[in-house]
C-alpha cells in the first residue's frame, strides 16, 4: 500500500531579539504570551505534540520587517493568524 504524502506542520520561529515588536505589531492577542520563553516553550511543546503523532513539521523563521512588508501588500493588519499564514507561505517557498 502506498503511503500518503503528509504536508509538514509549520510552527513560525520568530528570533528572540525581535519577539517584542512581533508582540507590539500584533497587539494583544492571548496566544502571544508576554515573554519569549514562554513563546518559546510553547512553539517547542507544540512541535513535541505533532512528532509524537508521527507528523513532520517544519520550523520556519519569521522576521519582523518581512511579515510586516507581507501584512502591507495584502492590506490587512498583522495578527497572529496572518503569522501563521506567513510562514506556511514561506515554507512552501522553500524557506
Amino acid at each position: 500500500m502506498d503511503r500518503m504524502h503528509r504536508r509538514a506542520i509549520v510552527i513560525a520561529h520568530i528570533p528572540g531579539p525581535e519577539y517584542q515588536r512581533f508582540r507590539e505589531c500584533i497587539g494583544r492577542d492571548p496566544r502571544v504570551p508576554a515573554e519569549y520563553a514562554d513563546w518559546l516553550n510553547g512553539s517547542l511543546y507544540t512541535e513535541r505534540i505533532h512528532k509524537s503523532a508521527a507528523w513532520p513539521t517544519r520550523r520556519v523563521t519569521v522576521h519582523i520587517e518581512e511579515f510586516v512588508a507581507f501584512a502591507g501588500k495584502a492590506g490587512v493588519a498583522p495578527s497572529y493568524a496572518l503569522l501563521n499564514t506567513f510562514a506556511c507561505l514561506c515554507a512552501r517557498r522553500g524557506r
